[in-house]
């Protein structure tokens, strides 16, 4: 018999010690967290409620010593000797509770609190105080004591639905709970107790007593000195509960949004300081903007050197403010507008299609339906690849395009990391480059970037655009250009005319070198600003969130200012990129037209282009060819007298490209025609006539009537490009008619066809 109670009292043992092992689960707190989102330095940024409802953050490594004190004095002044239960303070609750015949005193540690907060408080009766002692003398074997108060203060109720340390601290102090005083640690240290404490005009003077209470202790205890009691108590105590910052609210949404709440914390790489002074700078120009109906603008600044975000403004203003504040413009598809144009000359040179000076025509074009114009409706005739990207002008920049090819282009953008592009080539069209796909800032800053880390830094050191330290993942620089052509593409982007008053950086030694570009999209719906300096590349857009458009709104108007202050902001060194000379070759260049010069060119100069636009065709500008005596032919015939003829070289541009060419180079010298050459095309002008007056009557809806315009030429597919005022108005092929509404006023009429020829006439409107 007492070999078998004494089995049993072993299989009992047992069992108990197995259920005392696996009493406490791996995972004390289960409770849903907060998202907390820190700067680079550990600066609070901004948090996020938890899914209960609860303000509570997660446990961190470290307690304020100053609370640790408070609350060991308050709470549990043996915590650091006892097993998880004190026996002086237990014998002490169990006579009292048996003299008042109830449960008036715990005697409850620090360790057997934590248990509680575990179980989430269950009622109050000696079994549950009995598993509270067993099981915190197995906290107290598994965990340290430093790790035990960590538990505690991470979990322990303040009031309200504030939930541990940090966020009471936050709450009520606003600031982290490394920096609170000993008065602002003792107040949070007698909250646990009696949570219901802090509140706005009730049970002040109790609270105070409290602290005061717990401050005298500690300099009984030496562990404050008089000055810093007497000065404790002066203190007043917390009022209603402080905002959590929100400094970077588009960010931590973000995270929220991608993450899946993967991490309730957020080591983000933005410095609070810059974050902030960013904002203001992007909340005071969109201010400005608002007057013009233009509500809403967005900025992003990232680290070239790591792909660290430095910078996040998602939208302007107060992010509770309504007007579409909330939406986070970093990561909304908007049209391009012209933003993509340096990446097109840049792959352009990379495939060895152009040099960074190769002329480009710039004259009225169609390609099918699809008739591009330049934003001033002017043109020049050609223009050198490299102004194309400086003055941003679209007909070059499509004739480019159409050069190097739309489904290339294509390609190649999503291989810089454009997500945005979800359509075939063919849909986009030549369009693909004046705004006709959309972007997102994130994937601008992320191909900008990228061009960046490859033309100024160890190529397999760097890392892709995050705002998260836990994201390493690296830039694949295999489909980009190479150096030489980034570093033209930079020199080229640098030229750029500047807004207000950066327009005279030039002349400043300390000014800083910025390789930038804007954009608007059709209708004034978005206005882009990119740049790269040396160490930082900047993101902006200005606009609408809902795509109402403003006719008033420019790239360079509303989002350059902007970027030009955040260059000014975090780019403090006037430095800039070395030139890849390795990367670059030395060659002959045609003067005139930028090509590499032929055996007909006069005049030349040495320039470094890429090594890839060393595989560019010769001028095709420059021509030899023989004039007749009087110089007023070209004479092609062998059996011409060679004493009578003379042979020249010249500069020969396409006949329409040569009307415009020549409006702003008068010196421009024509191609003599060809003697005997049968002649190619003639047109006339058939309404209106020269000189003639129109009346152009109101209708009673206010509308106009419209000038019908005709002209009829001699060959059926001739090509007609039709100007008011100088300005290109349209361009016909074989029905030579079209109709405008015209203001009253004079008019000059002038038209042009494919080979150069020229009609002007003048009308007036009445």
């Amino acid at each position: 018999m007492k070999k078998q109670i004494r089995y049993s009292l072993i299989v009992l043992f047992s069992l108990f010690l197995l259920w005392y092992y696996f009493a406490l689960p791996k995972q004390l707190f289960t409770k849903p967290m907060s998202t907390v989102v820190y700067d680079e330095n550990g600066e609070l940024l901004g948090a996020h409620i938890a899914k209960d409802g609860q303000w509570r953050f997660e446990m961190t490594s470290t307690v304020n010593p100053k609370f640790e004190e408070c609350i060991l004095a308050y709470e549990d002044n043996r915590f650091r000797s006892h097993i998880g239960v004190d026996p002086i303070a237990l014998i002490r609750a169990i006579r009292s509770n048996f003299s008042a015949g109830k449960i008036k005193s715990g005697a409850s540690t620090i360790t057997m609190q934590t248990i509680r907060l575990h179980q989430d408080n269950p009622e109050r009766t000696y079994w549950e105080k009995f598993k509270e002692i067993i099981l915190a003398t197995r906290l107290e074997w598994r965990c340290s004591k430093q790790e035990i108060l960590q538990y505690y203060s991470a979990n322990a109720p303040f009031g309200g639905n504030i939930v541990g340390i940090d966020a009471a601290a936050w709450k009520y102090f606003g600031r982290s709970q490394e920096r609170l005083s000993w008065s602002e640690a003792a107040t949070l240290a007698v909250l646990p107790n009696s949570p219901a404490l802090v509140h706005p005009g009730r049970n002040r003077l109790r609270l105070e007593q409290k602290r005061n209470s717990v401050l005298l202790d500690l300099l009984k205890a030496e562990r404050i000195d008089s000055l810093t009691y007497e000065l404790s108590i002066l203190e007043p105590l917390p009022e209603k509960p402080y905002p959590i910052p929100l400094i970077a609210p588009h960010l931590m949404f973000r995270h929220l949004s991608v993450s899946n709440a993967r991490s309730h914390v957020v080591h983000s790489t933005l410095n609070k300081n810059a974050q902030k002074k960013a904002q203001e700078i992007v909340d005071r120009n969109s201010a400005n903007l608002a007057s013009n109906g233009v509500l809403h603008a967005a900025a992003l600044v990232l680290e070239n050197a790591t792909g660290e975000i430095k910078a996040y403004i998602g939208n302007s203003g107060s992010f509770t403010a309504g007007e579409q504040r909330m939406v986070n413009m970093i990561h909304a598809p908007r049209s391009t507008g012209s933003i993509l144009k340096p990446l097109l000359y840049a792959s352009a040179m990379n495939y060895g299609e152009i040099t960074p000076l190769e002329l480009l025509e710039d004259a009225p074009v169609q390609y099918g339906s699809y008739s591009p114009k330049n934003y001033t409706k002017m043109y020049g005739g050609v223009i050198s690849a490299k102004q194309m990207v400086s003055k941003s002008l679209n007909v070059p920049a499509v004739n480019l395009l159409a050069k190097l090819g739309v489904s290339r282009f294509h390609t190649l953008l999503k291989q810089y990391g454009m997500t945005s592009l979800h359509a075939a080539p063919n849909h986009y069209g030549l369009s693909l480059i004046l705004g006709g796909a959309e972007v997102t800032m994130w994937d601008l800053g992320k191909m900008y970037l990228a061009f960046a880390q490859k033309n100024g830094l160890a190529t397999n050191q760097n890392f892709t655009i995050h705002y998260d330290r836990s994201d390493t993942t690296k830039t694949d620089f295999s489909n980009y250009p190479d150096c030489g052509v980034i570093w033209k593409t930079f020199e080229a982007m640098n030229e750029l005319s500047r807004p207000g008053a950066e327009a005279s950086w030039k002349r400043y030694s300390s000014a800083k070198k910025v390789a930038w570009k804007t954009g608007t999209s059709f209708g004034g719906r978005d206005a882009w600003a990119v740049g790269v300096s040396k160490d930082y590349t900047y993101v902006v857009w200005t606009g609408n969130a809902d795509g109402t458009g403003k006719p008033n709104l420019t790239g360079y108007q509303s989002s350059a200012p902007i970027l030009f202050e955040l260059v000014h902001l975090f780019q403090t060194e006037n430095t800039w990129f070395s030139e890849p000379k390795d990367d670059l070759d030395v060659e002959r260049i045609c003067k005139q037209s930028g090509m590499r010069a032929s055996k007909h060119c006069t005049e030349h100069l040495y320039e470094s282009i890429p090594k890839s636009s060393g595989k560019t065709s010769l001028c095709t500008y420059c021509k030899t060819f023989f004039l007749d005596s009087s110089r007023t032919w070209i004479v092609n015939d062998e059996a011409y007298p060679v004493h009578l003829k003379k042979k020249i070289a010249q500069f020969i541009l396409p006949p329409l490209s040569a009307y415009y060419y020549k409006i702003k180079h008068p010196d421009y010298i024509d191609l003599p025609p060809v003697k005997g050459a049968v002649q190619v095309s003639t047109f006339k002008i058939i309404y209106p006539t020269h000189q003639s007056s129109l009346y152009l009557p109101h209708f009673t809806n206010e509308e106009r009537a419209q000038v019908l315009f005709r002209a009829v030429a001699s060959k059926k597919d001739a090509v007609l490009y039709w100007h008011i005022n100088d300005k290109f108005v349209g361009r016909t092929k074989n029905e030579h008619e079209f109709k405008k509404v015209l203001e009253s006023g004079d008019y000059c009429l002038s038209v042009i066809d494919q080979f150069g020829q020229k009609e002007v006439l003048t009308f007036t409107i009445l």
